[in-house]
């Protein structure tokens, strides 16, 4: 195999390593000083090139694309030969990432080592800034002055007369425009600016002589306005680009500034701040209210001062007592303030703190039927107390809306209705009052009727509670048992009584006491056991002791009359003739009258059978 070697020498050659390449800290601004896009004085495009190389051995070559520099041909258009004095071109321009309007020029940094032909790019912008514009609806200008006195003169405070400027020809001086043209300048914060004012166009145009606050105008007096914007230095040069306003003189309106006191009462009972109509002082203030004249209130002297006016003087409420706010009166055309201020000073009085709402809907018992008896219930008058001393206080009460003798504290009530009473404080020149309510709501015992839903000897029996009258919040039980609400039906069933008497309570819920009925069912028992135990010793038909005539009879299986009972007795005892009966079943029979259930009663006789246990 034939083989041969050589050697290959690599040479690595450093970039360039540009000092800085911020956008930003490389940007060049320029203004313009007739807004045509092109910078008033050329750019110095190296002196963003001694920032990028930062004393590094470089040659910097200035392009104005991105291809020409990449190219590095300096014979082409693009190539920017007199880099200390370049005049930018509008035509080139874009928009950048801030929204800032720049022409971008492109840095070829080549390596000054002999033998190094590497390079980079840099690009780095020119903005080009315009010369603030004023409002052209501003030729000229207007701005009111009011006079000091009747001097027909006037102090000028020219920051003022930057933020209150109109339209001379055609405005008022009701109606601000801006100094600025809201449709060239970017910026429109007035405090960006900085603005002054001369007395003469040859002043401003060369900037001397500057007009200071306090300097004395006379009607129809013209200043002459150069602006500059702070941040760049850019101004309104050209003679055409200073503005012009032109001083209108005009007398103040009147006030009568007599101090003013107020007593009012507070808006809530106990409260420290009040509600009121600002306007009822208008005709006090300026008498006659002369065409094109208002009135303007402040809350104090410092919202007077920073000229924070109330924005509704009809419908005020204080925030301090006592506060004593300022009047002024203006011309609303001219917007000239009165010479003086009227100052209204409101002391605030509270209202008494009475509510008797707690009473609302308190119950008064009242029996409707004095001849049903009632067990409980509170018959005795409600007191309503206030809790005021009558040694502060004036009280008027009513009920339902007609005025009661009664004058004090308290009041006693045993009607329902409503009742009202109105507490009046009299603190210094006025009276404050406050009202409340209370209405008091009527109940009764019920008055009902029981009847029973089954007929003697059924066993298990029911009863009906129906007829329920009265007013109140009736519920119901039997004997024991628990409490039950009476339903929309206004009747109510117990089910699963046991024979003999029972009672049955109905009350109202609101403590009206409690209303008894009783009611007996006839029934016998199955079975009794005579052996002196205390239990079941005796037999004897349940439910009839209401019945004293009727009639009971005892057999034994084979017909034989044992014992004839007192429905009112003790009842049998299980012996016959003094000597015990056997353990066996006996036979017995019972007359009576039957209640039925329309309440009629008729007479019946009943049979059965019963078992005697020993």
């Amino acid at each position: 195999m034939c083989e041969d070697y050589t050697t290959i020498t690599l040479e690595v050659l450093p970039l360039p390593s540009p000092s800085e390449t911020d956008l930003e800290a490389l940007r060049q601004v320029a203004c313009d000083d007739d807004n045509d896009g092109v910078a008033a004085d050329p750019f110095d495009l190296t002196q963003s090139g001694q920032l990028i190389s930062g004393g590094e051995n470089v040659d910097i070559t200035y392009y104005k694309t991105e291809f020409a520099a990449e190219q590095g041909d300096e014979t082409v258009a693009e190539f920017i030969d007199t880099p200390a004095a370049y005049v930018n071109e509008p035509s080139f321009n874009e928009q950048n990432d801030d929204g800032l309007t720049v022409q971008v020029i492109y840095a070829r940094v080549d390596s000054g080592v002999n033998g190094n032909f590497c390079y980079v790019i840099v690009p780095f912008e020119l903005q080009v800034v315009p010369a603030p514009e004023l409002n052209p609806a501003g030729d000229p200008f207007g701005y009111t002055l009011c006079e000091d006195g009747t001097s027909g003169e006037a102090a000028v405070n020219f920051d003022d007369i930057t933020e209150n400027l109109y339209d001379a020809t055609n405005g008022d001086p009701s109606t601000i425009i801006p100094l600025l043209d809201p449709n060239v300048n970017q910026d429109q914060n007035i405090a960006n600016y900085t603005v002054t004012y001369y007395a003469d166009l040859d002043d401003a145009e060369s900037m001397i002589s500057p007009l200071s606050n306090g300097y004395i105008a006379e009607d129809e007096d013209e200043f002459y306005i150069r602006i500059e914007y702070t941040d760049t230095g850019c101004f309104n040069n050209s003679p055409e680009d200073i503005g012009v306003v032109r001083i209108t003189v005009e007398p103040r309106p009147s006030i009568v500034n007599t101090p003013i006191e107020e007593e009012v009462c507070s808006d809530e009972p106990g409260g420290s701040t009040a509600t009121l109509d600002l306007t009822q002082y208008n005709a006090q203030i300026n008498p006659g209210s002369p065409q094109g004249t208002a009135v303007v209130y402040y809350a104090d002297q410092t919202a007077y001062e920073n000229g924070e006016a109330i924005q509704d003087p009809s419908f005020y409420t204080t925030v301090t007592n006592p506060q004593t706010l300022i009047a002024e009166t203006i011309n609303t055309t001219t917007l000239c303030e009165s010479p003086s201020v009227a100052e209204i000073t409101i002391e605030v009085n509270d209202r008494p703190v009475v509510d008797i709402s707690n009473y609302d809907g308190m119950i008064i018992c009242e029996d409707s039927n004095p001849l049903t008896p009632v067990e409980g219930g509170n018959y005795e008058p409600i007191v309503i107390e206030t809790g005021l001393d009558a040694n502060d206080y004036s009280f008027v009460w009513t009920f339902n809306g007609s005025t009661l003798a009664e004058d004090g504290p308290s009041l006693s009530v045993d009607e329902p209705g409503t009742y009202e009473v109105t507490v009046t404080d009299q603190d210094g020149n006025i009276a404050c009052s406050t009202t409340s309510s209370a209405t008091f709501i009527q109940n009764n015992p019920p008055e009902f009727k029981v009847s029973a839903l089954t007929l003697s000897f059924e066993e298990e029996h029911a009863i009906l509670v129906s007829n329920v009258t009265g007013s109140g919040d009736y519920e119901f039980r039997l004997d024991n048992g628990p409490w039950q609400s009476l339903g929309d039906s206004r009747t109510l069933t117990f089910d699963g009584v046991e024979p003999g008497e029972h009672l049955v309570y109905g009350r109202d819920a609101g403590g009206c006491g409690i209303t008894v009925a009783t009611i007996s069912f006839i029934d016998y028992p199955k079975f009794f056991t005579p052996n002196q135990d205390g239990y079941n010793d005796t037999w004897n038909i349940i439910g009839l002791q209401d019945q004293p005539q009727a009639k009971v009879f005892i057999f034994d299986r084979y017909g034989k009359l044992l014992k004839q009972l007192s429905p009112a007795g003790e009842g049998w005892d299980g012996t016959y003739n003094g000597n015990p009966v056997p353990s066996n079943d006996y036979w017995f029979s019972v007359e009576y009258l039957e209640t039925m259930p329309d309440g009629s009663q008729q007479p019946r006789e009943f049979k059965a059978n019963f078992t005697l246990k020993r």
